[in-house]
């Protein structure tokens, strides 16, 4: 069937190209022709004034008139269709025909002497002429024949001679290359494909590793791009309630956000751009190799393999470790605190909110020289003024500074400064069994930390007593690495946290805290329990919880004491402050690195307690718990806290 296919193909093939007939047009002398192969062909005899048929050599007087031959056309047309369902297409790796225009077809022999390959229809002349099938030398099919020449004995290079490192034929191998080590192309190609597997596997590895980097970059951005927007629309609500002389401030702040905005996409786009070059990069030479991996020409493969293998190291670590762009917040809650003095220091007001947007910026984690000018900018000083849920201890200090102090005890509502009466009565059994009796008196000036300090030994073990009471409802606590928050490290069995700069790869979890330092514990309490924490470095929140207080919500909703579902101890410094639904109370005291919580959650009263030679109440809570309570520890820049092991 095949070869009646090919006989009838050459029979309506134009003689001037050997393809078959496009467009056939027929000369007087009743020969057809492509409309173009004649075309060409009688202009270039124009300039003699005399015509001859290409294949028949007639002689026409002026140029012959060409008439479309229909039967013809139509004939080669359904011949076309038949040869395209019959000649398949070459498969990955194939040498194909050089003189095949219209397809490709695969080649059956290469020619030597012709330096091409053919296929069956275009090799026929190498069979039917005497002196073509006498003098030219046909082989298997090669591609890149002139590289797979010996140039001395015009042999394919069948051979490779380790010794010389380089391929050679037959001739070569008993001749010029004695007492070297010669194996065949085919098992020199072997060992080295093992070679070639194995550069294609780093290959992958590293693709793999830029896709997961292009996917951060765009992760960035929508969380950068999200707190923004946020950012503003918060921004241009509260500015909008304020009087007529604030909103040219209004137009500079929304200006300098979107300006801060603009240039941290910037950053992320610019390096997931380079990323993405780089892993087209790769797969570009990822598809090479596969090619040279499949071609069957052991030759070929081993010309192009040292330089496809020569695979470069990447100029830069691949291991980029970003810190989230999640602090826009912290500008809706320096803008609130800017309105409420707004008419007195305006101005004032106006630049603290610029310094906190600069903050707000966030960090990326140090890359490499390549990229260090994409990822790293400049960025202004940490704002050291107060916002609403972070007000600065400094602020704090000087104020308690100022007071004689000792105790706070308060309900939920209304907070007044009393102290506690340190007589051994107030450390009986009795009295602590119910914390309700606990008697208050209006703080004398000489209770004051100093003073304190300095009460007598026997006042001192009456101290220890009552701690020793607190310890009957110690608890086993851990913390819940699900809800550690990416800027937190857990450690000693997760009874330490730690606060690192670079956000820590965690996997996404609903319970996880996305925007707050914080952390919440495994176990839940709805009795009595008793725990110390030992914390060090700069500020720590010390609070009780209940479990549905905000993941990835807004600041309020997920800090805690700035909501009705938690309660707080902020422990600066040198000084302490109670909060609970966005209400702050300063509480003078005695300042030590350990504090003691106490939950009675059936009597709703939860007390805060200063743990060193003594043990200082410093607040106390009356409320109703309607749920049970998850301990909670929020850190600052730089501070660790660690669960005391009192059991």
């Amino acid at each position: 069937m095949a070869q009646g296919i090919q006989l009838e193909r050459e029979r309506f093939c134009c003689s001037l190209c050997s393809e078959l007939l496009n467009n056939p047009v027929a000369i007087p002398c009743g020969h057809s022709f492509c409309l173009t192969c004649i075309n060409r062909g009688l202009d270039n005899e124009e300039s003699s004034g005399i015509y001859s048929c290409p294949q028949c050599r007639e002689i026409f007087l002026s140029r012959p008139t060409l008439v479309k031959n229909g039967m013809i056309a139509f004939v080669v047309d359904q011949l076309r269709k038949s040869l395209k369902h019959a000649v398949p297409d070459p498969e990955p790796g194939d040498v194909t025909c050089d003189f095949c225009l219209e397809k490709k077809v695969k080649a059956i022999k290469s020619c030597l002497q012709c330096m091409a390959s053919y296929c069956a229809t275009h090799l026929q002349p190498h069979k039917d002429v005497a002196p073509l099938r006498k003098k030219h030398k046909l082989v298997e099919p090669t591609a890149d024949l002139e590289e797979s020449i010996c140039p001395e004995h015009q042999e394919l290079m069948k051979m490779f001679c380790q010794t010389d490192q380089k391929c050679i034929c037959y001739v070569c191998a008993k001749d010029g290359h004695k007492g070297h080590n010669k194996v065949t192309t085919a098992a020199e190609r072997a060992e080295r494909q093992k070679s070639l597997q194995a550069a294609r596997q780093r290959i992958q590895l590293r693709i793999q590793e830029k896709k997961k980097h292009v996917q951060t970059f765009k992760q960035e951005e929508d969380a950068v791009s999200h707190a923004a927007d946020a950012a503003l629309t918060a921004t241009d609500k509260l500015f909008t309630e304020l009087i007529k002389t604030m909103e040219k401030k209004l137009s500079h702040v929304k200006e300098k956000m979107t300006s801060r905005q603009d240039a941290e996409l910037g950053r992320f786009r610019k390096a997931r751009n380079k990323v993405e070059e780089d892993v087209m990069e790769l797969n570009r030479k990822d598809v090479e190799m596969d090619k040279l991996y499949r071609t069957e020409d052991h030759t070929y493969f081993l010309l192009k393999y040292p330089k496809l293998c020569r695979l470069s190291e990447p100029k830069e670590s691949p291991n980029y470790k970003i810190r989230r762009q999640r602090n826009f917040e912290r500008v809706i809650g320096t803008v609130s605190e800017a309105k409420k003095n707004l008419h007195k220091v305006l101005e004032e007001e106006c630049e603290k909110i610029l310094l906190a947007l600069t903050g707000a910026m966030g960090t990326l984690a140090e890359p490499q020289p390549q990229l260090s000018q994409i990822l790293v900018s400049p960025m202004l000083p940490r704002p050291s003024f107060s916002t609403p849920g972070l007000q600065d201890p400094r602020s704090q200090s000087r104020h308690v500074r100022q007071q004689s102090e000792n105790l706070y005890i308060s309900g939920d509502e209304n907070t007044t400064p009393t102290s506690v009466k340190q007589s051994p009565d107030f450390f009986s059994k009795q009295e602590w069994e119910d914390p309700d009796v606990i008697q208050v008196e209006t703080p004398p000036v000489e209770n004051n930390p100093r003073i304190l300090l300095r009460r007598s030994k026997k006042d001192r073990r009456e101290v220890l007593k009552a701690r020793a009471h607190f310890l009957q409802y110690a608890s086993q606590i851990t913390l819940n690495p699900d809800t550690t928050n990416t800027n937190l490290i857990l450690a000693k069995e997760n009874k330490k946290v730690i606060f690192v700069s670079e956000a820590q790869d965690y996997p996404n979890h609903p319970e996880r805290f996305a925007y707050t330092w914080q952390v919440l514990s495994d176990q839940s309490f709805d009795g009595r329990c008793y725990l110390e924490v030992e914390r060090s470095g700069r500020g720590v929140l010390v609070a009780m919880t209940y479990k549905d207080i905000g993941r990835a919500e807004t600041f309020n909703n997920c800090m805690f004491g700035q909501n009705n579902k938690s309660w707080a101890l902020d422990c600066f410094k040198n000084s302490y402050e109670f909060r609970h639904n966005n209400n702050k109370t300063p509480i003078p005291g005695i300042w030590s690195s350990r504090v003691g919580v106490y939950l009675d959650h059936k009597a709703g009263l939860l007390a805060f307690y200063s743990i060193s030679n003594t043990m200082t109440l410093l607040h106390k809570v009356q409320t109703t718990f309607t749920e049970p309570l998850y301990f909670g520890l929020w850190l600052s820049d730089g501070a660790t806290a660690e669960i005391s092991t009192i059991v």
